[in-house]
């Protein structure tokens, strides 16, 4: 299943400066696959498989615990999920390919990867 992560508050100002090949690097460790960055966003799109993605998310959150050197702030949603939340917001399928905030974030990470 692909999954989108936004991390909150990282290559800000100097704050929580982070390389994406440091970012990719953690998602793949924690047994992400897919991994890929939108510029210095903080946004990822990866996919997880198998049946227990919650050792995942686990190990993810461990893995940015170490590369941010603190908790780290994100929300992750499948693609599937920001869909239904895009055609719930704006009253029409994605599949007509509205041109929303969360709905061009998916297509460039589609498009990067």
């Amino acid at each position: 299943m692909k999954y989108v992560t936004f991390l909150r508050a990282i290559n800000v100002a100097g704050h929580a400066t982070v390389k994406m090949t440091d970012l990719k690097e953690a998602f793949a460790s924690a047994g992400c696959r897919g991994v890929t960055t939108l510029i210095q966003s903080g946004n990822v799109l990866f996919e997880c498989t198998g049946k227990n993605t919650t050792d995942v998310f686990q190990k993810l959150r461990a893995e940015l615990r170490d590369l941010l050197n603190g908790e780290p702030e994100m929300v992750t949603r499948t693609v599937r999920e920001l869909e239904r939340m895009e055609e719930k917001e704006l009253g029409v399928p994605a599949t007509t390919r509205n041109w929303s905030t969360v709905r061009k974030i998916v297509d460039q990470l589609h498009a990067a990867n």
